[in-house]
């Protein structure tokens, strides 16, 4: 009887080994991808921090009909598929994700100074100044917009009201 007895203690100080093995086998693999995926999002939004930004100009106000906004791309060259813009106005907000191409209620300054509708993103150093036409616009925010979808936001800026021509 006794031998028995120790038996089972070896027994069951085996299998307390092999439960606690098997648990730290299964939290290591599901939590080390998680950290992992975390950390290059990450990795990705602070390389993006600087990278777009509202620029307190002329171009950057609003007016009863419409509204501007001048967004200046930082130096560095990472790759973006567009940004996304955020323009308050009151109480509500509405949000664009501008892309390269043709988007309803949005234009662009062209080199010429002239209203298009083939939208560019800014390259490297450069600046784009956007119309939209939405009113009254207060505040706006700026968020890039990776290749990977995420968006990483960047900036925001208060939008004065436009000088009277």
């Amino acid at each position: 009887m006794l031998r028995k007895k120790g038996l089972s203690e070896v027994i069951a100080t085996i299998l307390l080994i092999l439960i606690s093995v098997t648990s730290v086998v299964l939290i290591y693999s599901f939590v080390v991808p998680m950290i992992r995926g975390g950390l290059t999002e990450g990795e990705q939004c602070f390389k993006a921090r600087d990278h777009l930004r509202i620029v307190d100009s002329d171009f950057t106000c609003s007016t009863s009909t419409y509204t501007t906004i001048m967004v200046k791309r930082g130096l560095e060259d990472i790759e973006i598929s567009g940004f996304v813009l955020s323009l308050l106005s009151g109480a509500s907000s509405i949000s664009y994700e501008i892309k390269p191409g043709i988007m309803a209620g949005v234009q662009m300054y062209d080199e010429t100074n002239t209203l298009t509708q083939n939208l560019i993103i800014p390259l490297a150093g450069e600046a784009r100044t956007y119309y939209f036409q939405q009113a009254d616009v207060t505040n706006a925010e700026i968020g890039v917009l990776l290749e990977n979808g995420k968006i990483c936001k960047t900036s925001s800026a208060i939008i004065p009201q436009c000088p009277q021509q």
